[in-house]
């Protein structure tokens, strides 16, 4: 099995009551990307059997990792004769003692694996059960995740698992491969009766065993992926409630581990908000994956939210677009959970683009709008890499959690895929399509480029190549002049990685602003270069480039070049200052207070630095951003154009 050195950097988090961080699993990797991570799977004799069943029974408390106990894993055997058993469990574990079928085996404990001796080889097709007597410290700095770990909320102690990508079998044997979910799991863990345990799928029991002990028995009988697995201990309060999706006829269990009254009280109105999200997703995509046991919430120690299967461990402070977004993983990570690491936006440019979602229908379009730009933003400021991980970085958690990448850049995929479709019941069958083929399984990127092409009727190979596999995004500018009824249009692609993306193929959406009204056109780009005749009565006086943020891009501007200035019969009163101006620049017009105006700002050699839509006839732009120098401040709109010189200091 291939070993990868790790370095770690250490992090320092405060916890108590202060706001969560903005991003996910990526807020750890920041500033971490080329550093790499052990994985703990990959010796082939794991291939030889498929796991149908887990129990771990341990005892812990919340405040340290040690762990004792036993693991009892079911499979089935489907390569054999097997005559070694080979799991993963970390070095640092103690492995007292194995049993295979209910006899003491033989087992070498190295190399963070167990390997034990049946009595005799176990044919395929045979069952076979095997029990792990365990004991130690459940934490391994040298790893991403780390398995088990301890710290402090408001003055007690708080136990929690943290495993993805590969840090579950630093706490409990498991075969860490993702296409292989663990069948049916169950989580006995026996605490201090003081303390509560929140994990996975039905609390169906809890036992008081002695010694002022309570043993919590967790039972889930859906297929879990192993870094799914959730054990968090705390002196927990709960706030329960149910949600009833339109048109269902039961309910589900919405089940919230806060730190207190008063941390219930701070946060209801946002877990409340899981209402209103999770019927929103059921309307979208169908039932909730896990209705028959429960959907909630645990707070552990870090400052983004993680989505255990039917339990997201989340900060303090919750918010609504950590809340959607985490449970949007329940569908796309949970119920379907990518087939590799490299596949990951499967899972988090899913996530990232429901969490836009449910600001802009559950919110408001604003929210929404905001969210969506932020996203597309982000992603440009990564013009290298793909979002599809790269082999060589398969093993690399900074770069599997790359917040360009696989998060943001993944949603503007999923935004862009649909406005390609140009049918939104087509995209929304698409992805239902998906989930229902792939249901309880894993999936690649290139089975969910089969599922978008058989169910569009259409090859879609090319966009996947230049948003998924390929590299970088275009850069749009270009001129516009009207000649008689004609609307002339030339439109500049650039690539910002033309060795990798030379020309991205797309639809590309244009706003025509015209004197009483604007309306949008697409036009259909087939080289970097290339000129439009586009029949237009109308008398034009300016155009946008992609007006809803619809297609991940850098807009450089559309430069009027016209032998004349619009209405020249008209104009455009308008006042700058101060000039000389520093960080802000104030504009006044005498246009009416609605009216649409475009406010642009071009450097010395004609390229547009700044650019601003405005209905106010008073507006303030933020020019931090802008060298000293000096500008052409140009204003337009439909009664004409002014220009004037200001100088930045």
């Amino acid at each position: 099995m291939k070993t990868i050195i790790l370095y770690m950097l250490s992090f320092l988090f405060l916890f108590g009551k202060i706001s969560g961080q903005e991003g996910e699993k990526c807020d750890l990797c920041s500033g971490t990307k080329g550093m790499m991570y052990t994985a703990l799977a990959g010796n082939p004799l794991m291939d030889q059997y498929d796991i149908t069943f887990t129990k771990l029974d341990l005892k812990s408390d919340n405040k340290s990792t040690f762990i004792s106990g036993f693991a009892e894993i079911e499979a089935k055997i489907i390569d054999g004769p097997l005559d070694t058993f080979c799991i993963s469990l970390f070095d640092d574990m103690q492995v007292d003692s194995v049993f295979i079928n209910d006899i003491q085996s033989s087992f070498d404990h190295s190399g963070n694996e167990i390997k034990a001796i049946p009595s005799s080889p176990v044919p395929a097709g045979e069952d076979i059960n095997v029990v792990i007597y365990y004991q130690g410290y459940a934490y391994d700095n040298n790893n991403y995740a780390g398995g088990l770990r301890n710290t402090t909320i408001s003055n007690e102690a708080l136990t929690y698992t943290f495993t993805q990508p590969f840090g579950a079998s630093v706490w409990f044997p498991c075969k860490q491969v993702l296409e292989d979910k663990i069948d049916s799991l169950h989580i006995f863990i026996s605490i201090p009766s003081a303390y509560k345990a929140a994990s996975n799928g039905l609390l169906t029991a809890t036992v008081d065993i002695g010694n002022g002990y309570t043993r919590y028995e967790w039972k889930t009988r859906y297929p879990t992926a192993y870094y799914l697995v959730v054990l968090n201990i705390f002196d927990y309060e709960e706030y329960n409630f149910y949600t009833h999706p339109d048109g269902w006829e039961d309910s589900i269990l919405i089940q919230n581990f806060m730190t207190s009254e008063e941390h219930i009280s701070l946060m209801k109105n946002e877990l409340d908000k899981t209402n209103g999200v999770m019927n929103l997703y059921c309307k979208l995509l169908g039932p909730y994956p896990f209705k028959e046991e429960k959907y909630g919430h645990a707070i552990w120690g870090k400052g983004f939210g993680m989505e255990h299967q039917t339990l997201t461990s989340m900060p303090y402070t919750i918010d609504f677009r950590r809340l959607s977004h985490e449970l949007s993983h329940q569908w796309f990570g949970n119920l379907v959970t990518c087939g590799s690491w490299q596949d990951i936006w499967l899972n988090e440019g899913f996530a990232t683009y429901f969490d836009y979602l449910a600001l802009k229908l559950l919110d408001s379009e604003w929210a929404g709008r905001n969210r969506i730009d932020y996203y597309h933003n982000k992603a440009l400021e990564d013009g290298y890499g793909s979002v599809y991980v790269p082999e060589e970085d398969a093993e690399n958690a900074s770069r599997i959690f790359d917040y360009s990448l696989s998060y943001c850049k993944g949603a503007a995929v999923l935004q862009m895929l649909r406005w390609e479709m140009d049918n939104d019941e087509l995209f929304w069958q698409t992805l239902q399509n998906y989930l229902r083929e792939f249901s309880n399984k894993t999936a690649l990127t290139t089975d969910f480029i089969r599922i978008v092409n058989e169910t569009s009727g259409e090859n879609y190979d090319w966009f996947f190549d230049q948003w998924i596999y390929g590299n970088g995004y275009p850069t749009y500018s270009g001129t516009w002049y009207q000649e008689n009824d004609t609307l002339v249009i030339t439109v500049n692609q650039t690539a910002s990685r033309p060795a990798y993306t030379p020309f991205f193929k797309m639809r590309m959406p244009f706003k025509i602003y015209y004197a009483g009204g604007s309306i949008i056109i697409d036009l259909q780009q087939t080289q970097s270069n290339e000129v439009f005749h586009i029949p237009f009565s109308h008398d034009v006086y300016y155009l946008k480039i992609d007006p809803n943020n619809e297609v991940l891009n850098r807009k450089q501007g559309m430069t009027y070049q016209g032998l004349d200035v619009h209405n020249k019969n008209a104009s455009v009163r308008m006042n700058t200052f101060p000039n000389p101006f520093t960080d802000h620049l104030n504009i006044s017009t005498d246009l009416a207070q609605g009216a649409h105006s475009f406010i642009e700002i071009y450097n010395l050699t004609g390229i547009r630095v700044l650019a601003r839509e405005s209905t106010s006839k008073e507006t303030v732009l933020n020019t931090s951003s802008l060298k000293p120098g000096i500008y052409l401040i140009s204003v337009t709109s439909d009664t004409g154009i002014n220009q004037v010189k200001a100088i930045k200091r």
